[in-house]
């Protein structure tokens, strides 16, 4: 017996329906020869402390860390009629052709299972990308073999481990801490969690304690004999800030006193034809961007509307991809899927007449490095009237984005304008929109013409209605109307759903290390776009993060909780490290014995620091608002003890003078590209621990005072970080 292993009922249904599987059996259906079954998502899960001995039901510090020697599943209660249907249908099998989502989780839903009944025949992978008939046939078509794909079960493994080793050991260790001192709030402590609750609350101490700083602009308007025109003061290095603005005010009305009515000359006047290619259809954290700044969806309702297109509707591909790229072997369908969307919505029909289906843009490439492609439309013919509206304007950006691919490039000419007034310099810029292109998409779909805000578009709509008029170099001009404008700098905004997201995917901008942002620029960001949207609800959950209208905002509990976590824990570096290391697992060049080997000495090492120390202390808070825009708690404290020198390093930590404790393993390694890049005074040792505190390699330095030798953090003296050496 053949038996396909689907991760839903749905995608079961589908695969059956091509395979001809027509009978019907409890959680299968099947042909004689082909058996499809599914999983319901996971059928199984990590145990959970107290099912490894009783006495982790009570948190105690004295019992961390908690590490098994094995790490154990149970099947999920809900789901244990279709474990054992499934269990049985594996025993029984000649060949197992996995058939679940072709990711990272999707291999671990079928292997986890396979290693649990204890199967040893044949494993195949269906490489499903799209739910619709042809696309399954193309899958079925060119499947895979096991061996080719086991290691992202591997890397599954790792960070489902890693996380259980991370979240149960410093969330128990951090909140035992917390009672100590008075907090009976949870601290829930993890890999990706911690991370981005740090991102959102350093952003908003950032606009807490921002000062505005004034500065000044001075516009003149420009009068020629063949038009006039607006143009801004190009202030002298020695009087601007970096980003070039006027901070002397005397010095902008002086300069308006000489030039106001004074004869000047055109310096330059360059006109230059430019082209902009559409956008790349969406992968999944982008498309979750757009809607956010479009509707206001939340990261999770994008994800479950663009779901349901794929599982339910057969509308749209695979949506948990990080590429926003196509192989050239999708091309050929190009015809086909247009025919598709124009039958599904026959309004389409004039804007599809124009699209060129031989046009072939830079969306498509022989390679992509993704096990999956860009959403886009299938060749199903969706119904659209039993779309819900937030499915439906999933659906139409979806579509609209591929249809982008077929028109031409949108062409602008840009003007830039010099003028000099009594040995003053303005610059006048402007763009005017020559041909539409792809823009008449999105303008005849109601739909953003980039991956713009909307706020973003409409001024780019007023600097595309600037027109300049056709000056010469030399040409004579007059300056007029001069004026000063009063401005001030203005804080970084809020993180929005959107830019929140943006952030976990560009974590590298957010990282002052340089070793770190090395490894964030080889890294997708923490967290992955099928798991992102879940986090930020996680954190919502917790009570750490609360959504203010658009804005995603820290609470007073995130305030003070961040504070005291140590950075190795709240660093997006080394997070981001250690999805390179699972990286490596899934490219078979890293094992995970050797990743789990690292995570557990680290924790050990994280655990007997902070036994050994006496400083976590975190102040109950009085209400868990957050942070409105003028920096007030929605509580109705301002919850200024916790922001007032949070802004200071956290990493000055008293010495630790108490021995670790016995199991404390101090050969602590750390992953290679860290250790040789790091800045450090004394050689990093091959055994080198990593800092409790900060998460960077230690070096080996000695109490000149008692001769005794010591590990202290390489990031010295912007971090104290010290830990004994066993003198055994």
């Amino acid at each position: 017996m053949n038996l396909y292993i689907c991760e839903k009922p749905s995608q079961g249904r589908d695969l059956a329906r091509v395979l001809k599987c027509t009978s019907r059996h409890e959680g299968s259906l099947s042909n004689g020869t082909d058996t499809v079954t599914w999983c319901l998502g996971h059928l199984l899960e990590l145990l959970e402390p107290h099912e490894y001995d009783p006495k982790y039901r009570r948190w105690s510090i004295e019992d961390l860390p908690i590490i098994p020697e094995r790490y154990n599943y149970k099947v999920k209660s809900a789901s244990a009629k279709q474990y054992k249907v499934v269990a049985d249908l594996i025993k029984k099998a000649d060949c197992v052709y996995i058939a679940t989502d072709f990711d990272r989780e999707g291999e671990a839903i079928a292997r986890t299972l396979l290693d649990r009944v204890r199967y040893r025949g044949t494993v195949k992978r269906v490489c499903l990308s799209a739910l619709d008939d042809i696309s399954i046939r193309r899958a079925l078509g060119s499947i895979r073999e096991g061996s080719e794909t086991v290691a992202l079960y591997y890397s599954a493994q790792a960070r489902l481990r890693a996380d259980w080793v991370v979240g149960m050991n410093l969330s128990r260790l951090f909140t035992l801490l917390g009672r100590k001192s008075g907090f009976n709030d949870s601290i829930p402590v993890g890999r990706v969690l911690t991370p981005t609750v740090s991102l959102v609350v350093e952003r908003d101490l950032q606009i807490r304690n921002f000062v505005p700083v004034p500065y000044y602009e001075l516009k003149i308007t420009a009068v020629t004999e063949k038009g006039k025109f607006p143009a801004y003061w190009n202030v002298p290095e020695n009087i601007a800030d970096d980003a070039g603005r006027c901070l002397k005010r005397e010095e902008a009305v002086r300069v308006a006193s000489e030039v106001n009515n004074a004869e000047g000359t055109i310096t330059e006047a360059e006109k230059k034809q430019v082209k902009e290619g559409a956008p790349l259809p969406f992968d999944l954290t982008s498309l979750q961007q757009y809607a956010a700044k479009k509707w206001g969806y939340t990261a999770q309702q994008t994800l479950d509307a663009a779901q349901a297109l794929y599982e339910t509707h057969k509308a749209t591909t695979y949506p948990r991809t990080d590429s926003r790229y196509l192989p050239l072997s999708q091309f050929a369908d190009v015809p086909h899927v247009l025919d598709t969307m124009q039958k599904a919505d026959p309004a389409l029909i004039p804007l599809i007449a124009k699209a060129d289906p031989n046009h072939r843009g830079r969306a498509f490439k022989s390679e992509i490095d993704s096990a999956h492609h860009a959403i886009i439309p299938t060749m199903k013919v969706p119904n659209l009237a039993v779309m819900n509206p937030c499915e439906r304007n999933i659906y139409n950006a979806v579509r609209a984005y591929y249809l982008m691919q077929f028109f031409p490039d949108a062409e602008f000419m840009k003007s830039v304008i010099g003028v000099s007034v009594g040995g003053h310099r303005f610059t006048a810029k402007g763009r005017i929109l020559m041909k539409q292109g792809w823009r008449e998409v999105p303008l005849s779909l109601g739909l953003l013409g980039s991956d713009s805000s909307d706020e973003d578009q409409n001024e780019e709509s007023q600097e595309d209605q600037t027109r300049l008029p056709n000056v010469q170099a030399n040409d004579p001009c007059m300056a007029t109307e001069p004026a000063v404008t009063d401005k001030k700098t203005a804080p970084p905004a809020h993180f929005t759903e959107a830019t929140l997201l943006a952030a976990m995917e560009n974590i590298g901008k957010y990282v002052q290390e340089e070793k770190f942002k090395k490894i964030l620029r080889e890294t997708a960001g923490i967290g992955t776009p099928a798991t992102r949207a879940g986090i930020i609800e996680n954190a919502i959950r917790h009570n750490y993060l609360q959504r203010q209208k658009k804005s995603i905002l820290a609470t007073d509990k995130s305030f003070a909780v961040i504070e005291k976590l140590p950075a190795g824990i709240k660093s997006a570096g080394l997070t981001a490290a250690w999805e390179q290391e699972l990286d490596k697992i899934a490219h078979s060049s890293e094992t995970t014995e050797n990743f789990m080997l690292n995570i557990e000495k680290w924790i050990r090492s994280m655990i007997s620091n902070y036994l050994a120390r006496n400083d976590f202390v975190i102040q109950n808070v009085s209400g868990s608002g957050a942070l409105n825009a003028s920096g007030t708690s929605n509580a109705g404290k301002s919850n200024t003890r916790y922001a007032k020198n949070s802004t200071k390093s956290v990493n000055h930590r008293q010495k630790s003078t108490a021995k670790l404790k016995k199991n404390n393993d101090k050969s602590i390694c750390y992953p290679k590209e860290i250790k040789q890049s790091a800045d450090a005074d004394t050689t990093v040792a091959g055994n080198a621990p990593i800092c409790p505190d900060c998460g960077q390699p230690m070096v080996l330095r000695t109490n000149r005072a008692k001769g005794s030798r010591f590990w202290g953090c390489s990031a010295y003296p912007k971090c104290r970080g010290t830990l004994p050496i066993d003198d055994r």
